[in-house]
């Protein structure tokens, strides 16, 4: 009992520090020949140069830390003909080391099938808010504290 109290009280104080400072500088896509881009259809000739751009486009935009979701981020960084599902595979991809491993965090809009997402640094600890809202508000008894442990 004594655990689970402490790991709240820990979960509590996570969720109260100050968010981290954003990003630095702008993140630039590495020389043409260095991204590995992976997958059956992939073709370095064809889709290389594109695939780098939508990739440091999408990460600039998220550099902020603010959550966004699949279509605002298109409608922020979005050219031609591409699509949200083009989006999250580059969101996918921001947490691959070779490409910086960031934390890209996810949560659901309401009720919907919706959801947003945020892209941290990498190293940067997930946000407890999820695991916070399993423990109520006030979950010590009268009388019982840690102060005898």
């Amino acid at each position: 009992m004594r655990l689970v109290r402490r790991l709240i009280r820990l979960l509590r104080h996570l969720a109260r520090r100050p968010a981290r400072p954003t990003h630095p500088r702008p993140w630039e896509p590495p020389a043409t020949g260095t991204v590995h881009f992976g997958g059956e259809s992939f073709e370095p000739e064809l889709d290389e140069v594109r695939l780098a751009d939508q990739l440091a486009r999408v990460r600039n935009l998220m550099a902020d830390g603010q959550w966004r979701t699949p279509v605002a981020i298109l409608e922020a960084v979005g050219q031609g003909s591409e699509q949200t599902a083009a989006i999250t595979a580059r969101l996918r991809d921001l947490r691959k080391p070779r490409f910086g491993e960031h934390l890209v965090e996810r949560r659901r809009v309401g009720n919907t099938g919706l959801f947003e997402y945020r892209v941290m640094p990498s190293g940067t600890p997930p946000t407890p808010s999820a695991q916070l809202s399993l423990f109520p508000a006030d979950d010590t008894p009268e009388g019982d504290s840690d102060a005898n442990e």
